[in-house]
């Protein structure tokens, strides 16, 4: 799927669900409600998703976190509690907040 093709499926979308990766960036950039995972890398490194339609797991306590400036492949304590942490229920109420939320014009 190109840029221009992921733009146009991402336009119909009233709320999109994704980790940190370019496709969250093009939601945002399409004015779709994100709700996103930061798990080996964090919002401090500054290339997140902007946007007042934006909301971000991550779990801040790990010391472990960042282990790379993109993920290691590896996780260094061997748990990925950093993902693990994130608990389906917590995202299933995200979501259906946001998908209340007024949708876009």
């Amino acid at each position: 799927t190109s840029v221009y093709e992921s733009s146009l499926i991402l336009s119909h979308a009233d709320l999109v669900i994704g980790n940190d990766s370019a496709s969250s960036h093009l939601a945002c950039l399409c004015d779709c409600q994100l709700v996103s995972f930061f798990g080996p890398t964090v919002l401090d490194f500054g290339y997140r998703p902007w946007g007042n339609k934006v909301y971000i797991f991550e779990n801040e306590t790990l010391k472990c976190r960042p282990c790379g400036p993109h993920g290691h492949k590896k996780c260094p304590i061997g748990t990925h509690e950093c993902m693990k942490s994130i608990k389906p229920e917590m995202v299933f109420s995200k979501c259906i907040h946001q998908a209340l939320l007024p949708q876009k014009s």
